[in-house]
């Protein structure tokens, strides 16, 4: 079988999962989206304005995602999650998988690790700092 642009070819020892078993409460995205808005930009006045600037869309339209009456684009989501805040979004969206994919578990593990040696760096800096000082 030769995967066509809706199929993916899987390596011959993985399977499918089924979902059987799973839990498959429907999630809007919009819902998630608009909690997350709300969390980064505290006040309610700039929520829309934020959420729009970063989705390249109309402030009406970012109005509407945060009253839940519409749902988003696939460009403006897209938008989002390029963002300087779309970890943010896309870590609330992927904590709704039931189950959580591996790989998204591994992919969070090397994002913390790369923010602990950031910060490790940090920290050496001011060391070096402090002591060239003290001499």
């Amino acid at each position: 079988m030769t995967a066509s642009s809706h199929e993916i070819a899987l390596p011959s020892n993985k399977q499918l999962d089924t979902g059987v078993g799973v839990s498959r409460q429907p999630c809007r995205l919009i819902e998630i989206v608009a909690r997350v808005a709300h969390g980064l930009w505290a006040s309610p006045l700039k929520v829309p304005a934020e959420l729009a600037s970063r989705a390249r869309v109309h402030p009406r339209t970012a109005e509407r995602w945060l009253s839940l009456r519409t749902g988003m684009s696939d460009d403006a989501l897209g938008a989002l999650l390029q963002s300087d805040e779309g970890l943010i979004f896309l870590d609330a969206m992927m904590a709704q998988a039931n189950p959580v994919p591996m790989w998204w578990q591994d992919f969070r593990a090397a994002v913390e690790r790369e923010q602990i040696n950031r910060q490790l760096s940090e920290l050496r800096r001011q060391l070096k700092a402090r002591d060239q000082r003290a001499k």
